[in-house]
């Protein structure tokens, strides 16, 4: 089973293009993080749930994955003009954190505490980092800092906070305001 990500002509709302999105073994894509465009490119957080979550209450979805260090997801970047999917990137853990691109990086965090950035037009990973907690709100760049919220606390030792990235992040030196 999957989701499937639409796109709507702009001068009648009739659908333009429909794509499925497939979650990986035993599991159904769920798109349940914002979304972002850029590029011409629609980038895509994937939630890879398994099959025996089947509510639509998005709190008893984020209940049972948090549940598991068993759940996985995908960023899939698609194509705006015609839906066909760019790449697709495997993650260990379900990005909950929204895609955000700035420049030519696209990123998300995911639920176990991780921030990616990708290059935006052919997926490679060009940086990672690992946060003091989960993470489940979109990501924020202003000014040569990208913020990255962390508030997801599931495990001992782990500390909600909000953290900034400036230089160690690959676009961080060309943000402007």
């Amino acid at each position: 089973a999957g989701e499937s990500v639409a796109a709507l002509n702009a001068s009648d709302g009739s659908k333009a293009w429909s794509r499925k999105i497939k979650g990986r073994r035993g599991t159904r894509a769920r798109v349940i993080s914002n979304m972002a465009a850029a590029h011409g490119t629609i980038y895509v957080p994937v939630a890879n749930v398994p099959t025996d979550v089947t509510s639509e209450n998005i709190r008893s979805v984020v209940d049972e994955l948090t549940k598991s260090d068993k759940n996985n997801g995908q960023l899939v970047a698609i194509d705006a003009e015609n839906g066909k999917v760019s790449w697709t990137k495997k993650l260990a853990s379900v990005p909950l954190g929204a895609a955000t691109v700035v420049n030519d990086v696209v990123f998300t965090s995911t639920l176990d505490g991780n921030v990616y950035g990708f290059n935006a037009s052919n997926g490679d990973q060009v940086w990672t980092s690992k946060l003091p907690a989960g993470a489940v709100a979109p990501i924020a760049a202003y000014s040569g800092t990208l913020i990255v919220p962390a508030g997801l606390v599931t495990k001992k030792g782990q500390r909600a906070q909000v953290v900034a990235f400036t230089k160690a992040c690959p676009a961080a030196p060309r943000m402007r305001r």
